[in-house]
């Protein structure tokens, strides 16, 4: 009688078992690399459209959010590559974003990141969805801003959590949004 179970590998993989998060992450970090030598310049974001990496991540993020959230917090993986992760994962759904951000807030306390990653998680927004700042009435995004405020070192940043909290970002955004 034949088994109903695969049999494992030589070391103990099913055949098609995803490869370790290890080597998972330095693949996605070699994709980003590739990204950014695609696209040269972050700071027209909108040019991370045309790189066929960028947008294969980019309609698919759940699939790459555990690597990303690693690259946050790694602290050999230099900044812009970084950038192109956050950018990456905006097509999220709303809960799987705002846990994203919180990652991105954790990797601000404690791998060091520059806080404007987090700037470019809330208000960078490439496909104008706003993820953050539309839904900031839900108790998480409350919750997730709050902490943000706690940890910012930047007058600027606390004021516009403050301001996102208030549903004023919002109503501004609403028309250039279409809603």
């Amino acid at each position: 009688m034949a088994s109903c179970h695969r049999k494992k590998q030589e070391g103990g993989r099913q055949p098609n078992e995803r490869i370790t998060s290890d080597a998972s992450k330095k693949i996605f970090v070699q994709t980003l690399d590739w990204i950014l030598k695609d696209v040269t310049d972050l700071t027209v974001a909108k040019l991370l459209y045309t790189s066929d990496r960028f947008i294969g991540i980019y309609e698919h993020p759940v699939v790459y959010m555990q690597d990303a959230v690693a690259v946050l917090h790694d602290t050999t993986v230099v900044y812009e590559l970084k950038q192109i992760a956050v950018y990456s994962m905006q097509k999220l759904d709303d809960q799987n974003y705002i846990s994203f951000c919180r990652n991105v807030i954790q990797a601000v306390r404690t791998a060091g990141v520059s806080e404007h990653l987090m700037v470019t998680a809330v208000f960078h927004s490439l496909n104008r969805k706003y993820q953050i700042i539309r839904n900031y009435r839900d108790k998480d995004v409350i919750e997730m801003l709050k902490d943000w405020r706690s940890i910012t070192q930047s007058r600027k940043n606390a004021q516009n959590v403050n301001h996102i909290l208030s549903g004023q970002v919002w109503i501004n955004l609403q028309d250039l949004v279409g809603e």
